[in-house]
């Protein structure tokens, strides 16, 4: 009798034991997801490739504002005529969001896991541009911007090919000259200006 007592008290513990046993880890195993998902949100998502994640904010922007990390950061600008890079020094994820949110025409990519690069497009010609650019005519009878006269030989961007000979008949001949030595472009507007005249003698434009 007295093996029974002590069988069915232990059956009786047993049912007491297993529901709490069950639930207890249950919650451990909760907790374990639930962390490595928390550890996953932490680090974003990053594009090394050096493509703008776009648009970044929408994209993990909360993401990077809980991260306190540190990056290495630059300012790329990219105007219609060149471009330049600026060093920001190390920001924060948190920074990065903040930049992000105050500006959000801007893109953001990753040279490495700690270098980020901010790009911003910009509808102007660099500093550069400004003191070097010049429009003319390249080897093939294209409209071309040039780093420093066309004699140089140092093609900054290609355009249309021009109708020469039409162009030479309409024009007058200084116009022509001056294109063929080079139009010096210092500003945005005088750069859509030479672009909006000579368009009209594009070999395509006589096509139509």
């Amino acid at each position: 009798m007295g093996f029974f007592r002590y069988r069915k008290k232990r059956l009786r513990w047993r049912r007491i034991l297993f529901p709490f046993v069950a639930a207890l880890w249950t919650a451990v195993a909760i907790c374990s997801v639930s962390n490595e998902r928390l550890s996953e949100a932490a680090v974003p998502a990053r594009t090394v490739s050096g493509q703008p994640d776009v648009p970044a904010l929408r994209e993990w922007g909360e993401t990077l504002k809980a991260d306190s990390s540190f990056y290495e950061v630059s300012k790329r600008n990219v105007y219609v005529c060149g471009e330049e890079t600026i060093r920001l020094g190390k920001k924060s994820g948190a920074d990065l969001y903040r930049l992000l949110e105050q500006n959000r025409q801007w893109t953001l990519s990753w040279n490495s896991d700690r270098e980020a690069v901010l790009t911003e497009q910009i509808e102007d010609l660099s500093p550069e541009c400004k003191q070097n650019a010049y429009f003319g005519i390249d080897e093939d009878g294209n409209l071309s911007l040039f780093d420093g006269v066309p004699d140089r030989k140092k093609v900054l961007r290609t355009f249309f090919q021009i109708d020469i000979e039409r162009m030479e008949s309409s024009l007058p001949r200084d116009a022509v000259r001056q294109l063929y030595e080079g139009i010096k472009v210092s500003d945005y507007a005088s750069y859509n200006s030479v672009l909006s005249t000579f368009a009209d003698f594009a070999v395509d434009a006589a096509e139509e």
